[in-house]
């Protein structure tokens, strides 16, 4: 895809379409932006759209320095690991010394240098060991790759499949938090590029122009126990509305034959069942309208009596 300015592309800048090519060359063939959906998170300057082709930051180029400083640091920590010991010997006089017999010594000293080696020193030589601290080496590790998962604007236990740290952190602001953004570049962004998608392939097509909703799975599977909660209390609700004559049992079996989440979906719907004359006729009781039969039928006034 390259992009085919016209003069007020580049030349006017009080143009609606300043920095914004009007046609763009795909296969050696010109398309007008029309036909066009452009989806740009991360967009630049003007002055430097013409370095990104007119378009925006790519999400690797984004987290492309920060994956090569985790990289960096966690591949020098198992050599900081094996280098944290700093070990100095004190010798007299090593100006005037033989270097070779310091050299000598000094390979001597490495060979033997572990926990089995034996290490002969003069009575009156001294030896230092410094160590390099690393209690905070995994939470620096960790701060590099979590860096990426900021810049690339997912969750660091999402993306790298570890636990939250932290008293009481479940992660479940972060996984909420991810959610809300994913459902908000569907809406705002995807949505209308589908649309477009649909418009144009119903054109192409020769199809009857209708209106088309997108309907988007959901980002989060419930588990067994909470898709048979919500069945419940769907189930809870029809039986209300039910009971106020708002819907009839017609409306709850056509709506658990369409819900594709309901475990009836695609159960058969007979609306003649449902036919007024196929109903039984309650009699109702001379005192609001309840059926005589039902719990809160007619019922005797009881009166005290005096003795």
């Amino acid at each position: 895809m390259t992009p085919d300015l016209t003069d007020s592309n580049i030349q006017d800048p009080a143009s609606m379409d300043f920095y914004d090519p009007t046609y763009y060359v795909i296969a050696g063939r010109k398309y007008h932006k029309s036909h066009f959906i452009k989806f740009v998170p991360f967009p630049v300057p003007n002055v430097l759209k013409p370095l990104y082709n007119y378009f925006g930051v790519s999400v690797p180029e984004r987290i492309y320095e920060r994956v090569y400083a985790s990289e960096r640091t966690a591949n020098e920590a198992p050599q900081l690991a094996m280098t944290k010991r700093l070990l100095t010997i004190g010798v007299n006089d090593t100006e005037s010394a033989d270097k070779n017999v310091i050299r000598e010594n000094m390979a001597y000293f490495m060979e033997m240098r572990d926990n089995y080696g034996v290490q002969f020193m003069d009575s009156e030589d001294t030896a230092q060991q410094f160590d390099t601290s690393l209690a905070d080496l995994d939470a620096t590790i960790m701060t590099q790759y979590q860096l990426v998962a900021a810049a690339a604007n997912v969750p660091a236990t999402k993306l790298l499949g570890t636990t939250p740290k932290g008293f009481n952190a479940t992660g479940e602001y972060e996984e909420s938090n991810y959610r809300e953004e994913l459902e908000s570049v569907q809406s705002n962004d995807l949505e209308e590029l589908l649309q477009r998608h649909y418009d144009m392939l119903m054109r192409s097509e020769a199809l009857p122009l209708t209106e088309i909703s997108v309907t988007w799975a959901p980002l989060d599977s419930p588990t067994a126990a909470e898709s048979a909660d919500i069945e419940l209390k769907s189930a809870q609700t029809d039986a209300a509305l039910a009971a106020t004559g708002a819907i009839d049992g017609l409306d709850i079996r056509k709506k658990l034959a369409a819900d594709k989440a309901s475990s009836y979906y695609g159960i058969d719907v007979n609306e003649d069942d449902y036919a007024p004359e196929n109903q039984g006729e309650n009699q109702t009781s001379t005192m609001g309208d309840i059926p005589t039969g039902s719990i809160e039928g007619q019922t005797p006034a009881v009166f005290s009596s005096a003795i």
